[in-house]
């Protein structure tokens, strides 16, 4: 089954220069990190229901969701950047939006992948093949705004940005 995951999707970009409180280096830096936290939760994700484990999957599902709700809430505390909000948005939007997936696709991949080998069927794998496109189109979508937004406010506020 082929499927990219998100954190190879994610060119997360840290800023170069001065990284003081309250500069933009340290405020790009610290939306990239939320990013990064929940790109890497994701992956662990969809690395654990290859191994079709229940109980394993249980609890990084559990973890992949505090992951995504400590990231929105340390976005959302962050505030903008002065008048300049919207990389800020894109954090909250890229955030929500694995929000969702978690609730929806990697919740109902979890339960199929769940069922044990007597009864998971063709459909069921069809079905899987089906979550996991999803889950790819939605986070290549989300990431490519967050991208764009990020570059918008490296070039508002001459940041360098290095992979």
């Amino acid at each position: 089954m082929l499927r990219i995951l998100p954190l190879a999707l994610i060119v997360l970009l840290s800023a170069c220069g001065q990284k003081e409180k309250g500069s933009p280096v340290a405020y790009n830096d610290s939306l990239v990190v939320q990013q990064m936290k929940v790109a890497e939760a994701s992956d662990r994700m969809l690395e654990v229901l290859d191994t079709y484990v229940k109980e394993d999957m249980e609890t990084v599902y559990g973890r992949f969701n505090e992951a995504i709700e400590k990231a929105l809430e340390r976005t959302e505390a962050l505030g903008a950047y002065g008048e300049d909000d919207a990389f800020r948005q894109a954090t909250i939007s890229y955030l929500n939006t694995f929000k969702e997936l978690a609730a929806n696709q990697y919740r109902e991949a979890l339960q199929l992948l769940s069922k044990g080998d007597s009864v998971y069927t063709p459909v069921d794998e069809k079905r899987i093949e089906l979550l996991y496109k999803e889950i790819d189109a939605r986070s290549a979508k989300v990431t490519q705004a967050c991208r764009e937004a990020q570059e918008a406010f490296a070039r508002k506020y001459n940041l360098q940005l290095t992979p």
